[in-house]
């Protein structure tokens, strides 16, 4: 789940990107034929013999909780044409965030995505994630589950601090 900050400093998913990736990150063996290749967007993860399975929420993304919205490294304004730009212009224009029932809710697939899951492989493990939201974060509060999951050590960096 992308982590957000609303203004008065609590925290929140980001409703305009409500979770990190679609399948393209995840655990595999190693082998000869699976390599991660150069694309000029990103990079491309291995095929070989793989299929994706959603083995739950294994992190908060907190890349929405760094300086500049974590669009600081891109150097945007001499790359202007970057698929990053538009990303955070709609991302300077938001203001709060979701609670994470309200992303359960708004991840929830629709008849589209139920319909394309049948022939398409990434479809369905994303309506599998999406789902799943309801029953991995048994709590349905942010703090509580961040709580639950987060090493005391680092909680701090992500949690609203108490103001002395």
């Amino acid at each position: 789940m992308n982590l957000w900050r609303n203004p008065d400093e609590d925290l929140a998913i980001c409703t305009y990107d409500l979770v990190s990736g679609s399948g393209d990150i995840g655990f595999f063996d190693m082998r000869a034929d699976r390599f991660f290749t150069h694309d000029k967007r990103f990079e491309r993860g291995p095929k070989a013999g793989l299929t994706r399975e959603f083995s739950g929420y294994l992190y908060w993304h907190l890349k929405y909780l760094k300086p500049g919205i974590g669009f600081s490294n891109y150097e945007l304004n001499n790359n202007p044409n970057s698929r990053y730009t538009s990303k955070k212009t709609k991302l300077d224009g938001l203001t709060y965030g979701a609670s994470l029932k309200e992303a359960a809710h708004k991840l929830r697939p629709n008849l589209m995505d139920k319909l394309l899951a049948i022939v398409d492989a990434k479809q369905q493990f994303i309506n599998i994630r999406n789902i799943e939201v309801g029953s991995f974060f048994k709590s349905m509060l942010l703090e509580e589950e961040i709580k639950k999951t987060v090493l005391p050590k680092f909680q701090p960096y992500i949690l609203p601090q108490p103001q002395a």
